[in-house]
């Protein structure tokens, strides 16, 4: 039996041990963990966690000279 947060526990660990892993990359990896009898099933969950790793990787790459700018301009 398949198990979806076995899965994206999993695809979380992969995602931050391979941090140079491009897209294509981190599709074949979600592709290979889900059992073919159920992947059609699971379509969404491998889009859904290719725009995790998408987003991830935008969040990780700012530049840190932008967050240091940011931190001074809020106001509490």
């Amino acid at each position: 039996m398949f198990d979806k947060n076995v899965f994206k526990d999993s695809f979380r660990r992969w995602a931050v041990s391979h941090p140079s892993a491009g897209e294509e990359e981190a599709r074949d990896y979600c592709q290979a963990q889900i059992p073919a009898k159920v992947c059609a099933q699971y379509y969404w969950l491998v889009e859904q966690s290719v725009e995790w790793f998408k987003w991830q990787k935008r969040r990780t790459e700012w530049p840190q000279e932008d967050l240091a700018l940011d931190d001074e301009r809020m106001v509490c």
